[in-house]
C-alpha cells in the first residue's frame, strides 16, 4: 500500500519536472539562435475556392513565383492557376492567372 501511495504521488510531479526541463531547454535553444533556419519546401498554395488541399510542390513553386515578381504586386491582384516551365537557362516560366 505504500509503494502505491508514493508512485501515486511522484510519477506525476516526475512528468511535471520532465516537461519544465525540456521547456526550458527549447526556450534557451530558441534564444542562442545558433542554427539558421532555412525554408525546405515553398509554401503551400490554396486555390481560389480557399480549400487546403494536399501539397503539391509544381503549384507550390507556382505561387511563390508570382509572389516574387515584382515583390507580390501581382499577386495581391491575381491568382495563381498554373505554369509551365520554358527554360531553365536562363529560368523562364508561363503563368496563368486569374485574370
Amino acid at each position: 500500500l505504500g509503494k502505491g501511495f508514493i508512485g501515486l504521488v511522484t510519477r506525476p510531479t516526475g512528468g511535471i519536472v520532465d516537461f519544465a526541463s525540456t521547456s526550458l531547454d527549447l526556450i534557451k535553444r530558441t534564444a542562442q539562435q545558433e542554427e539558421v533556419v532555412r525554408r525546405v519546401r515553398y509554401p503551400r498554395h490554396v486555390g481560389r475556392d480557399g480549400l487546403v488541399r494536399p501539397y503539391i510542390s509544381h503549384e507550390a513553386m507556382g505561387f511563390f513565383i508570382l509572389n516574387k515578381l515584382e515583390d507580390g504586386k501581382y499577386a495581391k491582384i491575381d491568382t495563381y492557376v498554373a505554369h509551365i516551365t520554358c527554360s531553365d537557362n536562363p529560368p523562364s516560366w508561363l503563368l496563368a492567372t486569374s485574370k
